[in-house]
């Protein structure tokens, strides 16, 4: 059983139900977290964003049903279970971050572009609809929705050292159709990475600068072409770069 965490955000999952997370063009340099700061006068509480620690795998298999499965590398094979990635937001100073939003946005965009362009989704249907996506056969006598957006944020309700936070449901499910869309066929091929902007504010201590970060997540395709089913099986990788505050 998973351990469990304090502040564990709700999010959306792709097919909608509300449910507990489980346990997501200039040179930027990787988050290494430097010691913790001992000053507790100070108005700041700096915070930085961790990325997973291992990689996922990420498992489509449209002849058992439409949606996508994803998981850790060290928790295979779970098959038919998805766990979202697993982030850590951690405080660098002495002073307790109160009432902090976190806000996941897609910065890659042109989404349904892409997802109508595909040649592996066009032996399927794809529609976009009302804050969903809809993914079946191409009669659509059944099919998989994905709740949808680009950007969606939610409240941690504070950060002492380290929290677990997770992706916005309906923003991380943009990346998995991308990648459905982009994964080339190659044993090996990497998808141009999709790219999340997660800015991250709290309300106490007051005159914080809200901290930024790119998230870039990279599928690499694994299944042999031979293999018939699943239809996609990757590994995702996750990388986290400090951008300028505003």
């Amino acid at each position: 059983m998973p351990p469990r965490y304090r502040n564990r955000p709700t999010i959306t999952t792709q097919t909608g139900r509300q449910r507990r997370a489980e346990e997501p063009s200039q040179a930027l340099a990787p988050i290494d977290a430097p010691p913790r700061s001992e000053n507790r006068g100070s108005s700041r509480s700096p915070i930085v964003l961790l990325p997973p620690k291992e990689r996922y795998e990420l498992r489509w298999e449209p002849a058992v049903g439409y949606g996508v499965t994803y998981q850790e590398e060290s928790k295979l094979p779970e098959l038919g279970r998805s766990r979202v990635p697993e982030f850590v937001l951690k405080n660098l100073s002495a002073t307790v971050a109160q009432d902090v939003t976190v806000r996941w946005e897609a910065e890659t965009r042109g989404l349904q572009e892409l997802a109508n362009s595909s040649s592996r989704l066009s032996e399927h249907k794809i529609e976009f609809r009302d804050g969903s996506i809809l993914l079946g056969p191409k009669d659509f006598r059944y099919t998989h929705r994905f709740q949808y957006a680009t950007s969606g944020i939610y409240k941690v309700a504070f950060v002492n050292d380290e929290e677990n936070i997770y992706p916005h449901g309906a923003v991380w499910n943009g990346a998995l159709i991308y990648f459905l869309a982009v994964l080339q066929e190659d044993v090996g091929s990497s998808a141009e990475p999709f790219i999340f902007t997660v800015s991250v504010s709290w309300g106490i201590p007051r005159n914080g600068q809200t901290q930024r970060f790119r998230v870039k997540v990279t599928a690499t395709n694994v299944k042999p072409e031979e293999v018939k089913s699943p239809e996609v099986l990757a590994m995702m990788r996750f990388e986290v770069a400090k951008m300028a505050s505003r």
